[in-house]
């Protein structure tokens, strides 16, 4: 989704004034979508931060039950996902300061554009 949005940023900096509209049109569409995901991420976070809680007491219970496997199969699966959250809260980080800098270039182009 972001890539999308970065290349619409690029695409903007050659149209014309009726394309550049909508362009900013799908681009405010894009930048919802965007803030939706980012929210439904965040929620993700929560939840395995009280998945994780569980999952402790979970393997404490399961060592004193003397089911160790069962234990460290569930702490591996849970950390396999907390990994996959923490890579995409990166990647899309990365995405977001590069559509930052496109961003300044295009207001820089604008106002030299203006002059």
């Amino acid at each position: 989704m972001l890539n999308l949005c970065i290349a619409l940023l690029e695409q903007s900096r050659a149209a014309n004034e009726t394309s550049q509209e909508l362009i900013n049109c799908r681009l405010i569409v894009l930048r919802n979508q965007m803030e939706d995901v980012k929210r439904n991420l965040q929620e993700t976070e929560v939840f395995l931060l009280s998945v994780q809680d569980l999952v402790n007491q979970a393997a404490h219970t399961a060592y004193l039950a003397r089911a160790e496997y069962s234990s460290i199969a569930l702490s591996e699966r849970l950390q396999s996902a907390l990994l996959e959250v923490n890579r995409i809260k990166a990647a899309t980080k990365e995405l977001e300061n590069d559509m930052v800098q496109l961003q300044a270039v295009l207001i820089v182009e604008s106002g030299n554009s203006l002059k």
